[in-house]
C-alpha cells in the first residue's frame, strides 16, 4: 500500500513541483500562494498514518493549483507550487522530502 500511495503522491507532485522558473507575477500569485499555505496546511494536520486522508488532501491541492494553469496561467501555478513546499518542508519535512522523491 506505501508503494502504491508513493507512486499516486508522486504522479500528483510530479505537475506540482515541475512550475516554471523565474521571477515573474502574475494578478493570481498572491492568492495562489494563500490557497497554496490553507491546503499545505491541511495537510499537515491529518495524521500521517492515515495515508487515505494525505493522498486525499494532495488530490484537493492539486485540483486547486489546476484551477491556475484552467486559466493560463502558469506563473500563480508556480506560485502555488512554491508556497505549498515551502510550507510542508517547514512543518513536515519528511513529507516534504518524499514528495520531491527524496527518501
Amino acid at each position: 500500500m506505501k508503494k502504491k500511495f508513493g507512486k499516486i503522491t508522486a504522479l500528483i507532485l510530479l505537475g506540482m513541483v515541475a512550475g516554471c522558473g523565474g521571477d515573474a507575477t502574475s494578478p493570481l500569485s498572491q492568492q495562489a500562494k494563500q490557497r497554496a499555505v490553507k491546503a499545505a496546511k491541511e495537510v499537515v494536520a491529518i495524521d500521517a498514518t492515515d495515508t487515505f486522508a494525505v493522498q486525499q488532501a494532495l488530490v484537493e491541492a492539486a485540483a486547486l493549483r489546476s484551477q491556475y494553469l484552467l486559466k493560463d496561467d502558469s506563473i500563480a501555478a508556480r506560485d502555488f507550487d512554491n508556497a505549498f513546499m515551502e510550507y510542508l518542508g517547514r512543518h513536515n519535512p519528511q513529507l516534504a522530502k518524499s514528495l520531491k522523491g527524496g527518501k
